[in-house]
């Protein structure tokens, strides 16, 4: 995701959209124009929230970071299922009312939930780099 940080922007939270899943305390979900990015507020990486997980509006595909804990899994998979299960239906992205068409780019062949392979966060070494 070039140029996007996790978090801090009020506008890209999944809880401004009435999202049951989010936890105040802990579990940021956040939806940006390409797929929602499942983060931990309790941790920090390169100076933002701890990613998690990634799900692809395109394909519907989860992509859960190695280090995710135990505990936030459950719910983050629980979402994307819920998502996962609306394929082909229109889906908002921002209080300005924009949509994407969820599972737009599924095929039989791409694997759905979590069976994408988990990517590793790399922090930018310096202005422009991007993970």
């Amino acid at each position: 995701m070039q140029g996007f940080t996790l978090g801090r922007k009020r506008d890209n939270l999944h809880e401004n959209l009435d999202h049951p899943f989010f936890d105040g305390d802990r579990l940021f979900i956040g939806v940006y124009p390409t797929g929602i990015i499942y983060a931990d507020k309790a941790r920090d990486v390169c100076g933002d929230f701890a990613r998690l997980a990634y799900l692809n509006f395109d394909t519907l595909t989860l992509q859960v970071e190695n280090d995710c804990p135990d505990d936030l899994r459950p719910r983050i998979e629980a979402d994307a299922q819920a998502l996962q299960a609306k394929r082909g239906e229109e889906y908002r992205i921002s209080s300005a009312g924009q949509t994407v068409l969820l599972g737009a780019g599924v095929t039989t062949e791409q694997p759905t939930g979590s069976q994408a392979p988990a990517v590793g966060v790399a922090c930018p070494t310096s202005i422009g780099d991007t993970p």
